[in-house]
């Protein structure tokens, strides 16, 4: 997966993680997250059912309080992409996705915390009778705050593994070329020097038996 599409799932995580999910037509669901990949990796039959599995796992998954212990979509963002990239199965498809989900819970509760500094922003507004800057204190900083949050660890995360996979298929490459060659020294070695006469066999008698 290049660059702009690991970008573009971050993007699409920080539009779920942000007030703008319930804006713009973002599908947040694991189930749309999983059709919608798989189509772009060529294979939406795979991708529905690694979605579904993560689905199976975070079903009894409650968010006591506000905070979320573990985050489903980034679980989904993470383990989908991945696997179709991989060629993984399920069952590691599920193990990369309940720690990416840990991942998602510590994001978005340390998103909360960074957002709690507005309170004072909008407590001066309204003492200064500013108004109108209200809506941007309540909307504006808790997507720049969360922007960079969701963004750069998911088109990090994402981009890593294509870059093991250019690593490995250069290996692959400069092995096959080293056989090549190797194969190909041997052969013109053997069509240029002379063959060696094989020496026979020489057959020993005992004479006598064991002692």
């Amino acid at each position: 997966m290049s660059f702009i599409g690991c970008l573009a799932i971050g993007l699409w995580y920080w539009v779920c993680q942000s007030d703008l999910s319930k804006v713009l037509i973002v599908p947040g669901d694991t189930y749309w997250m999983g059709l919608i990949i798989g189509l772009f990796f060529g294979n939406p039959a795979k991708g529905f059912m690694i979605a579904a599995t993560i689905e199976l796992a975070y079903m009894g998954v409650v968010g006591v309080g506000g905070t979320l212990p573990s985050d489903k979509k980034l679980a989904a963002l993470i383990a989908i992409p991945l696997s179709l990239q991989l060629n993984l199965e399920l069952g590691t498809a599920l193990a990369i996705a309940i720690p990416f989900g840990m991942l998602g819970g510590i994001i978005t509760n340390t998103g909360y915390a960074l957002c709690s500094f507005t309170h004072e922003i909008m407590v001066r507004h309204v003492k200064e009778k500013k108004y109108g800057a209200l809506y941007f204190d309540a909307y504006g900083y808790p997507l720049l705050v969360k922007l960079p949050l969701a963004v750069i660890p998911v088109t990090a995360i994402l981009v890593r593994p294509r870059l093991l996979l250019l690593q490995d298929h250069s290996r692959r490459l400069h092995a096959l070329l080293r056989r090549h060659r190797h194969l190909h020294c041997s052969s013109h070695r053997e069509q240029h020097e002379p063959r060696r006469p094989q020496s026979h066999c020489k057959r020993v008698h005992f004479e006598g038996g064991l002692a």
